[in-house]
């Protein structure tokens, strides 16, 4: 339905505000020619038809005050995440898109203002994608589905070591100083299994005593195709670890990430940094993941990641992963850094994700925790040991 406006609204606006409201009933007409654009450059500013209309519910633009908002929000969208867009249509195509889940994202958080959610949705990277896009952009969806339920049958089960890390309410390892700071962004390269392993390892040295140093991710993408990687169409962490003990990882400073596979491996033999041994989580026990993360350290998880709500999550407990995946759905790795478990039905696991900082609270999340291991998160969970210096 094309939005019309009375004829005395527009007598009480400014001229300018009148132009604006008679532009946006003319181009909500010309989109259903599929004309894409019309700049007006003599005013200093561009409209994008796909801004204008109409969202998937049918609704159209209601006044100039959506309007405005609309029109400032996308191009602050595409200046924060550096967007840039090949051709005018697939903006246009993007612009509705991001329209679309900007009107979603409002909705969830009105129903998270009135206590029906326990986490709230932001603009992210991934505001203008479809889930379908998201998937096919972001997720390890080759190797994890496929190959990673057989990879961890060979190693070494973990142990609960005492009760007392049972009875511990919370732990946040960078309280300790061995989390790296900066929070990584895997780009378009499917390689959430190569930080998922590197932090970890990076995290491992420096319990054990070492420098906490950034190690490189790149290497695990360039090096591990022997072990069963694929570089940036997926892995595991697992082959990423067993890549670990054979060979020394570099920095990040002689091994950068490039955001893509290089054509030949560039290791130079360095400094031992190995793993010595890895062992997984028993499959599905968060007793066993709380444990680990608590004893050892962080663990890296693989997690059902494809929902529109995770990948525009932006604060808060994400509770609304499907629980009965059986694991066939484990599409994105992760590292759990801690935890919070007092009891109280709002324990949740601390999450660092390799999307950069503009998703989740600066690139960390938390995962609802004892609520029928949300989103597979023990499923496929390990972790290595390293010597102490």
């Amino acid at each position: 339905m094309i939005h019309t406006f009375p004829r005395h609204s527009l007598s009480k606006v400014s001229p300018r505000e009148r132009l604006r409201l008679i532009l946006v009933k003319k181009l909500s007409v010309l989109l259903s020619s599929h004309i894409l654009f019309l700049r007006a450059d003599d005013m200093k500013w561009t409209i994008v038809i796909g801004l204008l209309v109409v969202m998937a519910t049918g609704q159209a633009i209601r006044n100039s005050t959506e309007w405005l908002k609309y029109e400032e929000e996308w191009p602050r969208y595409k200046t924060t995440f550096a967007k840039v867009y090949m051709t005018r249509e697939e903006e246009a195509r993007k612009a509705k898109i991001f329209l679309e889940n900007l009107e979603y994202i409002s909705r969830h958080n009105q129903e998270a203002d009135r206590g029906l959610h326990s986490y709230r949705l932001g603009v992210t990277p991934f505001a203008d994608m479809t889930p379908e896009e998201f998937t096919q952009s972001r997720l390890d969806v080759g190797m994890i589905l496929n190959s990673q339920n057989s990879s961890l049958d060979n190693l070494k089960t973990h142990m609960r070591s005492s009760e007392r890390n049972a009875n511990m309410e919370y732990k946040d390892w960078r309280d300790d100083g061995v989390i790296t700071k900066e929070v990584r962004n895997q780009g378009d390269c499917n390689s959430c299994y190569a930080f998922a392993a590197v932090e970890a390892i990076e995290s491992y040295f420096a319990i054990a005593g070492h420098s906490l140093t950034r190690r490189s991710a790149q290497q695990f993408v360039d090096c591990t195709g022997g072990s069963g990687n694929k570089g940036c169409t997926g892995g595991t962490v697992r082959n990423c670890f067993m890549y670990a003990k054979r060979t020394s990882l570099m920095t990040e400073e002689n091994y950068p990430y490039v955001g893509k596979k290089n054509k030949n491996c560039k290791y130079k033999k360095v400094t031992s940094v190995r793993v010595s041994n890895i062992y997984k989580i028993a499959r599905g026990s968060e007793a066993d993941l709380k444990d680990a993360v608590a004893e050892v350290g962080p663990v890296a998880a693989s997690i059902h990641g494809s929902q529109k709500d995770f990948y525009l999550y932006k604060s808060g407990i994400y509770n609304t992963c499907p629980t009965d995946h059986n694991g066939r759905y484990l599409d994105h790795a992760l590292l759990v850094i801690g935890f919070r478990d007092e009891g109280d039905g709002k324990d949740y696991w601390i999450v660092k994700n390799s999307w950069g900082t503009g998703w989740g609270e600066g690139g960390y999340g938390k995962i609802a925790m004892n609520h029928e291991n949300m989103c597979g998160i023990a499923d496929r969970a390990t972790y290595a040991t390293v010597k102490k210096k």
